[in-house]
Parts: C-alpha cells; sequence; structure tokens
C-alpha cells in the first residue's frame, strides 16, 4: 500500500514503484490467499496505481467477506466512489466507517471535503471543525475548512483566520497560503515565496507546478510583462524537460499550457491544456479530473477565447468540485471576464442552484 501511495500522491509514479506495490500484494496472497488485509492492498493497487475502480471494489468485496463492517474497507469503497464521481452516495460508507473509527480525524476530515465537493458548506464545516478537534497538529482540514469560507461565503477574513491558527513549520502554513495570497491579490507574497523556493517543481497529486510559473502569474497579474515574460521562459525549460521524462503525466500538460500562454503561444497553450484534460478527464477521476477543466478555463482567457473558457467554467460549476460562484468572483484570473455578459449570466445561475446553506 505504501508503494501505491507514493504513486497516487504523486511523489513517484514510476512504472517501477507500481510493480514494487504489486509484488508485494503477490507474495502476501501466494503465502495467504484468502488474507483480507492483503485483498485491501490489492484494492489500492488497482485503485491508486492503475484507476480500475471496477477492480478494486471486486477485491474490496473479497475482503469483506472476512471482515464484515470493517472501516478501512467501507472508506476504501467511499473513495472509489467518489473517484467514480458518486459523491453522494460515498457519504454513506465514509460516515458509517467514522462510526467504526470515531476518532479517526482523516475520516472526518475526508466526510468535510466531500461535502464540500457537492457545495453544501455548512457541512463542511462541521466535519472540518471535528476533524481539527481529534487531530488539531495535522493541517489538512485547516487548509481545507479555510477554503470552505471561500466557496461558502467569499470571506478571505475567516480565511485567512484559520490558515494563520495552521499548526507546522512557517514555510509550509505559507505554502498552503499560496492560492489565497491570489485571492487576496497579495502577489508580493507569492514572490517572496517562489524566490526562497529552491525546488524545480512543487507537486502534489493536483498539481506539478515549478515555482517559476507562480511567480510569473503573479508578476502578469501585477501588470510587469517583461518580469513575467521571464520568469514563463524559465518554466517552460523546466516543463519541457519533465514532459520528456513523464510524457503521460497530466499535471505536467497543464502547468506547460500556462507557461505556452504567457509566452503567447496560444496553440500549444490550448493543445496542452486539453492534453491534461484528455489524459486525465472527469470520467477518469471525479476528484482530480476538474481541475484539469480548470486549468484548461483558466489558459483559454489567456489567450483571448473568452467564450471557450465560459464553458469549460460552466462545466466546472456543473459538477462535484472545488470551484465555486464565490470563488470566481473573488479570483483575479477571471478579471478579462468581469464585464463579458455571459460570465455574469453563469455566475447568477449557478449561484441560485448551489446550496446557501
Amino acid at each position: 500500500t505504501a508503494h501505491s501511495g507514493m504513486h497516487h500522491l504523486g511523489h513517484d509514479r514510476s512504472e517501477e514503484r507500481l510493480s514494487r506495490a504489486k509484488a508485494a500484494v503477490d507474495q502476501a496472497l501466494e503465502l495467504q490467499p484468502e488474507l483480507p488485509e492483503a485483498h485491501l492492498a490489492f484494492a489500492y493497487y488497482h485503485y491508486w496505481g492503475r484507476r480500475d475502480y471496477e477492480r478494486a471494489l471486486e477485491e474490496l468485496a473479497i475482503a469483506e467477506k472476512r471482515l464484515p463492517n470493517n472501516s478501512r474497507i467501507l472508506e476504501a469503497t467511499g473513495y472509489i466512489w467518489r473517484r467514480q464521481g458518486k459523491f453522494e452516495a460515498a457519504l454513506d460508507p465514509l460516515k458509517k466507517a467514522f462510526e467504526l473509527s470515531p476518532q479517526d480525524a482523516l475520516l472526518a476530515y475526508m466526510i468535510g471535503f466531500t461535502y464540500m465537493s457537492l457545495r453544501r458548506h455548512a457541512e463542511a464545516d462541521r466535519y472540518y471543525d471535528l476533524s481539527i478537534s481529534l487531530a488539531p497538529d495535522e493541517q489538512w482540514a485547516y487548509e481545507k475548512k479555510a477554503y470552505n469560507y471561500i466557496g461558502w461565503l467569499g470571506d478571505t477574513k475567516r480565511t485567512r483566520d484559520v490558515l494563520e491558527r495552521m499548526p507546522g513549520k512557517s514555510r509550509d502554513v505559507q505554502q498552503r497560503s499560496l492560492w489565497l495570497w491570489r485571492l487576496e491579490r497579495n502577489y508580493e507574497a507569492i514572490l517572496d515565496f517562489t524566490s526562497s523556493d529552491s525546488r524545480p517543481i512543487i507537486r502534489n497529486q493536483w498539481d506539478a507546478w515549478p515555482p517559476a510559473l507562480l511567480a510569473a502569474r503573479a508578476h502578469q497579474l501585477m501588470g510587469e510583462p517583461a518580469l513575467a515574460h521571464a520568469s514563463y521562459a524559465s518554466a517552460r525549460a523546466i516543463l519541457e524537460k519533465e514532459i520528456d521524462a513523464h510524457p503521460d503525466d497530466h499535471r505536467i500538460h497543464s502547468a506547460l499550457g500556462f507557461a505556452y500562454a504567457g509566452l503567447g503561444r496560444e496553440e500549444d497553450a490550448i493543445r496542452e491544456g486539453r492534453r491534461g484534460v484528455e489524459l486525465y478527464p472527469v470520467s477518469k477521476d471525479a476528484v482530480i479530473g476538474p481541475s484539469r477543466v480548470s486549468d484548461l478555463a483558466e489558459i483559454y482567457p489567456m489567450v483571448g477565447e473568452y467564450d471557450a473558457a465560459l464553458d469549460q467554467i460552466e462545466h466546472v460549476l456543473s459538477i462535484p468540485g472545488w470551484r465555486s460562484v464565490q470563488d470566481l468572483r473573488l479570483d483575479p484570473i477571471w478579471d478579462p471576464l468581469r464585464d463579458h455578459q455571459r460570465f455574469q449570466t453563469v455566475l447568477e445561475k449557478y449561484a441560485a442552484a448551489s446550496h446557501q446553506d
């Protein structure tokens, strides 16, 4: 499971890592073919490593025969259903798992994340608070509780208050503040962070961003085209080299789309943004897939394709995910669309349709 998890979280997406995960499971099943823990590990291999959700669910069913009402099997079922886009359905096994393991802060967090993805923000907030009460020294629930305030209330002050309470090293807290700095239009803070970050790429399972790309976007939003161009060029060089090594990494293609857009290479930008969506569509992963659609939506205004951007925005708002009407109202990325009548119409439509809890 550890090897599958490293692949899933984006630390090592190599085939060698997955082979090591498969070998460990094969060895366990050879020794004890009915061992439920081995079948659970095999389920995570198919889920995290291969995105083969049906095969993963089959392995969970085998494990459940020997471990009925097991919280780990229930939570895995919920996680897989979310990836399949069944967020409402996923709440049931996740809540049952939490009833069996009421001290599990990660489960409380995951229930909160599921509610937030459904834009049921008040319910999400309650579970994030519960997660924080169970594990006050962990960062994840603070970050998502903070972002939940954006989707719910569009309140950057309450969001900032939560992040300032987040435990951990200041550098970690700052990295988790990058998105809020943009919403606050505090571009200098982004530049301070990126200028002291020596990593060529900042990676997680959602994204892979060179600090140079974050700096480029900050300079662009500050109206500093020459500095933006230089940073976009630096990011492009890093990302093109990464594409050569990992040609199927959806995160890198989307990031390269931003770099090309910033350099005025319109066709290349759209091609790479679309490639990110094609490699990891919502139909393949309903948790991560919307981020690729959102990236494409952000790339289009950079190259003057406003209606194409709005097509993607409507798609993102019509499905579960982290993007929200309040977020769109705050984010300076969408400033070029502010006076576009269709942009206003889309926001009004989804504001009326969303849960106002």
